[in-house]
């Protein structure tokens, strides 16, 4: 409590997380004209009816995050475990928001989705810091943007081309991290510049198991990853009513898990394109388009301690310690699936806009398109029967193939019936279809799928009470589909309990609600926002014999897995649930004087499913969802040439473990710092130094299973990095 109450304290005096500028026109005065393109209208900062954060690009000097993913983790209202990308699978890199699980966020580059087409995962291994100039976080639900923007839109903004600029930076730090980036403008006239960025990431990892239990994972070493990116760009200004981009990139997620045999790499080639036309003086048209193809490699990498009799030692849950006769046996390693997938997505997005009048003040038409593609085979193995071999005996293969589209065509208008308020309008029809085939070994092809349309509307208003208060509210409907992973990807082995995908799942519904206030005295700035999901078909999953299954391809799907064993259940993907989220947070910053900024965010995340078919228990909060979490930070500028940003990260009791029938486990709550230096040497070159988790705290903010502490997931240790900047 004392805890609590001194995060509450330290967000009432000192309120915004580390240096970001927020929508109670919290920014410094330089923002105030900034239009936040996620909003897909021309509204600024200052007159988004929902809260919102514009994180610039000094901001993102001074934080001592190392990546994206890092960065946002310090932004209110983010449900993002402290464990970093590079050390997650990359089937595991979601982002929630307050309370809405994964993939409840939609992530954009320039406006085009960064979102993994099969998993509904982020990619953010294609964004390294250095290439982004801003980044927009826009929270509630968004009805232009359709699909899986139920939660919020991150919009990363690239760094605009500066005349034949090079900049270079560097990074090296803790467990091998190293990092190089190079970008390289180039003026070729008036109308059209270019650019050229590489980088490279190599990040060797930490031990993600507490040290009492690594004994459970012999021969296992920490996740090494290794992102490549190379980026051509063009943006082009050929007439002053024509302008556009154009931007090609190849990027490589390689992953080593820590065992001999276990990997995951992902090789992705991909374009997106920009084109703007200016009609007249008041209306444009803006057309873009983009599409990637991802081919992805995965092995599940394992180890066993070799039995002198041979075979692998047996180690069930309730072994609390490794025997003495088995700690000189030799370790074996092997891989126990291959996954072979290939998925693709292609999209495009038109948008007409026009500017009308004083009362009546603009309006947006647009078109959405996106397909997704995929095929998927796995390869299930048995452990090992004969030491050395990378596998043993073929369990069992499954292969599935499908596609998903997106179509929507969507309204947006705003009108201000008085000069102190602006009410936007919004609605979008959708229609969602999928089309899906499954295999199991030599047994007869499953086909399945489903096609549904729905219209989304949305109302919200800024009311400006004074030149220091203003007001907001907004309701809205979305939606998220599910993802192919859901769908489409069926896998285990007979002995174990296979997961079987559902091609009959349909989208998630939600109703959003909101409502705020911004304040703005002088150098004081604060935000708060009360905000309410309730969430209907949530897609869940849940464990039970055939004759559970939710459909007639899942049943047949799950007999074809279990046929000649023992084992009776599968888990099986269905709409099989109802959510309600709701929360309030407070955000704001206030500059003390030119050199200081003090800065706070405090949110509290009541979320709980009320009705559901699966095993989680109802009205209990769920697990990996804090209750209460805190950011609060400064930054100083020592002197000229020296600046100074230290931030506190505050995550409270959460429940890791949840379930109706063994019940609800939780833990305590945890504060972790971070620090960040940096030394301008000269106008064009930067020293830095950042030490992240300071006191090295030992902790976890990640779900696991209450009676198996060894699936625990840690946190980061303390890391230090020391990095030059340089542009010329």
């Amino acid at each position: 409590m004392t805890r609590l109450a001194l995060a509450t304290l330290v967000a009432l005096i000192f309120p915004a997380q580390m240096a970001f500028a927020d929508s109670a026109a919290n920014a410094p005065a330089e923002l105030a004209p900034i239009v936040v393109s996620a909003s897909r209208d021309a509204a600024t900062l200052e007159e988004i009816p929902q809260s919102t954060t514009i994180i610039t690009r000094q901001q993102i000097d001074e934080s001592p995050a190392q990546s994206l993913d890092q960065l946002l983790r310090n932004v209110a209202g983010f449900n993002l475990s402290s464990v970093p990308a590079t050390s997650k699978d990359p089937t595991g890199q979601s982002l929630g928001m307050r309370g809405l699980g994964n993939v409840s966020v939609l992530v954009l580059l320039d406006g085009i989705p960064i979102m993994d087409p099969f998993y509904g995962t982020v990619q953010w291994y294609k964004v390294p810091l250095a290439n982004i100039d801003h980044v927009e976080v826009v929270r509630g639900g968004s009805v232009v943007w359709g699909n899986m923007a139920v939660g919020g839109v991150v919009n990363i903004i690239s760094r605009q081309l500066t005349d034949n600029q090079t900049a270079f930076s560097t990074h090296y730090g803790s467990f091998g991290t190293k990092d190089v980036a190079f970008s390289q403008n180039i003026k070729v006239n008036d109308g059209l510049g270019l650019n050229l960025s590489v980088n490279r990431t190599d990040v060797r990892g930490y031990p993600l198991t507490p040290a009492a239990y690594r004994w459970r994972f012999p021969g296992r070493d920490s996740v090494w990853t290794r992102e490549t990116n190379v980026q051509l760009s063009a943006r082009f200004n050929p007439a002053s009513d024509l302008q556009g981009y154009v931007r090609l990139g190849y990027h490589i997620n390689d992953e080593k898990t820590g065992y001999e045999y276990g990997r995951a790499k992902q090789t992705t080639p991909d374009f997106a394109a920009s084109l703007t036309k200016t009609l007249d003086k008041k209306s444009s048209v803006t057309a873009s388009a983009w599409g990637q193809r991802v081919a992805f490699d995965k092995y599940n990498g394992a180890s066993c301690y070799w039995k002198p009799t041979g075979k692998c030692l047996s180690m069930p849950p309730s072994m609390q310690e490794l025997p003495t006769a088995q700690a000189n046996d030799r370790v074996d390693q092997y891989y126990s699936q291959y996954g072979d997938q290939s998925y693709n997505e292609t999209g495009f997005s038109t948008i007409y806009s026009r500017e009308i009048g004083n009362i009546w003040q603009d309006i947006q038409l647009g078109v959405d398109y996106r397909r997704l593609g995929a095929s998927d085979s796995e390869w299930i193995y048995n452990a090992p029967t004969v030491f050395g071999t990378p596998t043993g005996t073929l369990a069992s293969t499954v292969e599935g193939n499908g596609t998903q589209t997106y179509s929507g065509v969507f309204v947006q208008t705003r009108i201000a019936p008085v000069d102190s308020l602006l009410i936007t309008l919004a609605a979008r029809g959708d229609r969602f279809s999928s089309d899906i085939s499954s295999t199991q070994g030599d047994n007869p092809e499953l086909t399945g799928g489903t096609t549904k349309t729905r219209l989304d509307p949305s109302v919200s208003m800024r009311y400006f009470a004074s030149d220091d208060l203003s007001l907001r509210a907004s309701i809205n409907r979305t939606f998220r589909g599910p993802g192919l992973n859901n769908t489409l990807r069926s896998y285990g082995s007979p002995s174990s309990t296979p997961s079987i995908a559902n091609p009959s799942l349909v989208p998630q519904d939600m109703l959003a609600r909101e409502i705020g206030l911004d304040y703005k005295h002088g150098d004081l700035q604060l935000s708060a926002t009360y905000f309410y999901y309730s969430i209907h078909n949530a897609i869940l999953s849940t464990s039970g014999s055939i004759a559970d299954a939710p459909s007639e391809y899942q049943r047949a799907l799950c007999a074809h897995f279990l046929a000649g064993s023992s084992n009776t259940n599968c888990s099986f993907y269905s709409n099989a649930g109802d959510q309600r989220s709701q929360g309030m947070e407070l955000i704001g910053s206030y500059q003390v004087s030119p050199q200081l900024r003090i800065n706070g965010s405090l949110t509290y995340t009541d979320a709980v499913l009320t009705s559901t078919t699966t095993n989680t228990p109802v009205d209990v909060q769920i697990a990996g969802i804090p209750k209460w979490t805190g950011n609060f930070g400064v930054s100083w500028s020592l002197t000229e040439k020296l600046q100074v940003a230290a931030q506190g990260r505050y995550i409270g009791r959460m429940n890791y473990y949840s379930s109706s029938t063994l019940g609800t486990y939780s833990q305590g709550s945890n504060t972790v710092f971070d620090v960040n230096l940096r030394y301008h040497l000269t106008p064009a070159v930067d020293l830095t130094l950042a030490v992240n988790n300071v006191f090295d705290r030992t902790y976890t903010d990640s779900t696991w299973t209450y009676n198996q502490p060894y699936t625990q997931t840690l946190a980061p240790p303390r890391m230090a990095y020391v990095g030059i900047q340089a542009s010329f």
